[in-house]
């Protein structure tokens, strides 16, 4: 048996260039990986099942069954497994959470069935579970183009925290990319500029460079979501963001007494609150 910890995501930038032909959509995206984290338990067994901690999310629908039986196939394995997945990153919230508990998932199976894997094997197998998979695998900081699933790493981001906020209630991913298109906004910033200070080792340029063009949109969904935006504001965050697809909104502080602030402001509005730190990895095996 393997435990194996699967790191949330946050999108710096990220901004929607067009809808492909085959229903995903183009877009520039700046990824960071954090250390909100589920925690996975993964051993050999006959079959693969998936279990985990909120029931509803156990079985064969669970992204973590589709890496599997995807792996399996891919590499020729006769052999099943039983994962069991903590949850502590919550649900539909634009953090990656089903995306990073698959590529954990990927890992691990690779270690306990013995596979020896090559990275841009596990990458593609990823991709074919969702377009998050593959910076999942890898974490740390990066930029992301196509599908999100073309990656080209970043220099490690240091000295910012962050403190998420993940208001109650959820959004699908399907639904807010469906009424974008129907509104399509333009970015006012480069995903470049942003990577240029990130590369540069300049933590205190990034706020006036983050973006996602799907922040209105979440906005008109789900109102509450401006309110903690700005709740994050008025605490002393120096910029705050909606992650992804939302509704989780991130607030960037750079020291632990201001995310403390911050968080204090965000508890009345929301279902979690997590003060954390940027992380250098997607995935973490842990070892007994």
């Amino acid at each position: 048996m393997i435990r194996a910890r699967a790191y949330a995501k946050i999108n710096l930038y990220l901004a929607v260039v067009d809808r492909r032909a085959d229903g995903y959509h183009n877009i520039e995206t700046i990824l960071q990986s954090i250390d909100l984290a589920d925690e996975l338990t993964v051993e050999v067994a006959p079959e693969i099942a998936v279990t985990c901690s909120i029931p509803e999310l156990s079985g064969p629908t669970n992204l973590c069954h589709g890496a599997a039986e995807a792996l399996k196939a891919t590499a020729g394995v006769s052999k099943g497994a039983r994962i069991h997945i903590e949850k502590r990153i919550p649900v539909a919230a634009g953090l990656a959470g089903g995306s990073a508990d698959a590529a954990a998932t990927l890992i691990a199976l690779d270690e306990v069935w013995g596979l020896g894997a090559p990275d841009d094997l596990l990458a593609s197998v990823g991709a074919l579970i969702g377009s998050d998979v593959p910076f999942c695998l890898r974490g740390g900081t990066a930029l992301g183009t196509g599908r999100g699933t073309e990656l080209s790493p970043i220099r490690p981001l240091r000295g910012l925290s962050f403190v998420i906020g993940k208001p109650p209630g959820s959004l699908s991913a399907g639904d807010v990319y469906e009424r974008f298109d129907a509104n399509p906004v333009s970015p006012k910033r480069s995903a470049v500029a942003l990577r240029s200070f990130l590369d540069a080792g300049d933590p205190e340029g990034v706020c006036s460079l983050l973006e996602n063009t799907l922040e209105p949109t979440v906005l008109d969904l789900m109102p509450e979501v401006g309110a903690i935006r700005d709740a994050a504001l008025w605490a002393g965050a120096r910029c705050a963001l909606v992650s992804g697809s939302g509704p989780a909104v991130f607030a960037v502080t750079e020291s632990q007494r201001e995310a403390a602030l911050v968080a204090e402001a965000l508890k009345a509005g929301c279902e979690l609150v997590h003060i954390g730190l940027p992380t250098e990895r997607g995935v973490e095996l842990l070892r007994d």
